[in-house]
């Protein structure tokens, strides 16, 4: 697995509180690789075997070095915030479950 997707996978890990391997298992019980994931969240720089590579930059230059660490932070901060809006959601589905008397189920709260 390329550096950069193992980076994915840490952030992950990181806000959700799982394991990384539990990180890689939900994206395979979804039927998905991490590179899926990546895409979704917005991340496709990791996505290819070299991080560097896919900045495409001459790191010998200050300014295009620098340049490919913003983006580094900005594709974080979009990761960071695709999780934040997964957790919203799943929030939500677990939500009505939560004003339901004890012991009623999903089914007889909607008849």
């Amino acid at each position: 697995m390329a550096p950069a997707m193992l980076a994915l996978a840490l952030i992950l890990e990181a806000y959700t509180g799982v394991s990384d391997d539990e990180v890689i298992e939900a994206a395979v019980m979804e039927g998905r690789e991490l590179a899926e994931v990546a895409q979704e969240a917005g991340a496709e720089v990791v996505c290819g075997t070299s991080l560097k590579a896919m900045l495409d930059q001459d790191w010998d230059q200050l300014r295009q070095r620098e340049e490919a660490l913003n983006q580094v932070l900005n594709v974080l901060r979009v990761v960071e915030q695709w999780v934040h809006t997964l957790q919203q959601d799943e929030m939500k589905l677990v939500e009505p479950s939560l004003h339901r008397p004890p012991g009623e189920s999903a089914r007889c709260a909607d008849r």
